[in-house]
């Protein structure tokens, strides 16, 4: 159910505190943004928004994104027991996608904890149970990292490890600040066992 629209392309109708009024083919479509998108809209026009839609015992919301990275960052965090998404939209308030994945991956829970009612326990459950998501989801990684990761996987590969082995075998790797060699060192020792 929660794909039923995936996106929507319209004309701002309304714009009130946390939600705008697409009109898309004679339809008004209430939907939920981050502030950042709703500062930078206008009444009368054109929007294009990525959209999430959730769907509870009596309710149907849409919540709306600028990039599809963005909508796929928030279905991550509602996955997350006791994470709704108000919350998750609240901490859409405070940053963008990247800020978001890069508070994730260095445990930043001061960057979580700007958000109203989201405490130090909420912050520690969303990094711990994001962090490794992220080491692996390349949409997420940096293009410097995401090219990195593409050249331990090929030299892996042409090793005679498949793709998915390679991928499971970096994935499995401990510490940082390693070089590329050492990464592919290590990945072939994980291979090994």
């Amino acid at each position: 159910m929660s794909g039923m629209i995936a996106y929507l392309s319209g004309i701002v109708e309304f714009i009130h505190e946390g939600f705008g009024v697409i009109k898309t083919g004679g339809v008004g479509y209430k939907v939920f943004l981050p502030n950042r998108i709703l500062s930078s809209i206008q009444k009368g026009s054109e929007i294009n928004v990525f959209t999430y839609t959730h769907v509870r015992e009596n309710t149907l919301d849409l919540y709306g994104f600028s990039s599809f990275k963005e909508q796929l960052l928030f279905e991550k965090m509602i996955s997350i027991s006791g994470i709704g998404p108000k919350i998750a939209i609240g901490i859409f308030q405070v940053g963008s996608p990247e800020d978001i994945a890069r508070a994730i991956q260095t445990a930043d829970i001061d960057f979580f904890t700007q958000v109203p009612r989201f405490g130090k326990k909420n912050a520690q459950k969303v990094i711990l149970e994001l962090k490794n998501s992220f080491a692996s989801d390349e949409i997420f990684m940096e293009s410097k990292d995401r090219n990195e990761r593409n050249t331990i996987i090929s030299a892996l590969v042409n090793f005679g490890f498949s793709k998915a082995e390679a991928a499971k075998a970096l994935d499995e790797l401990k510490g940082g600040g390693l070089t590329i060699e050492e990464k592919i060192r290590k990945s072939l020792q994980i291979l090994g066992k």
